[in-house]
C-alpha cells in the first residue's frame, strides 16, 4: 500500500522523467571524451546536449564513433512509444 508521501514522490519522479523526455525532443545526448566540462551539467566533461539531427532518429543519444550500440542499447536509449 502506498502512502500519500510515496505517491507524491512517484508523481515527482514521473514529472522529472517527462521533463527530461520533453527536453530531449529537440536535443540528443552526445558522448565524446574531448567535450570539456560544463558546470551544472557535466562537471567532468565528456557529455553534451546537441541539437537533434535527422540521423539521431528516435534515440535519446547520438551514436558516434565513441558509442557502441547493442540490441539492449537500442532498446533502452529509444524514446518510449508511450511516455509515462
Amino acid at each position: 500500500m502506498f502512502t500519500s508521501r510515496q505517491c507524491s514522490a512517484s508523481a515527482d519522479v514521473l514529472g522529472r522523467l517527462r521533463s527530461f523526455y520533453r527536453d530531449l525532443r529537440n536535443h540528443a545526448l552526445e558522448f565524446d571524451p574531448s567535450i570539456p566540462p560544463e558546470p551544472g551539467f557535466a562537471i567532468d566533461g565528456g557529455v553534451a546536449l546537441g541539437e537533434r539531427r535527422a540521423g539521431d532518429r528516435n534515440l535519446l543519444i547520438r551514436v558516434t564513433k565513441h558509442t557502441t550500440m547493442t540490441d539492449h542499447g537500442w532498446h533502452i536509449w529509444t524514446f518510449p512509444a508511450i511516455e509515462p
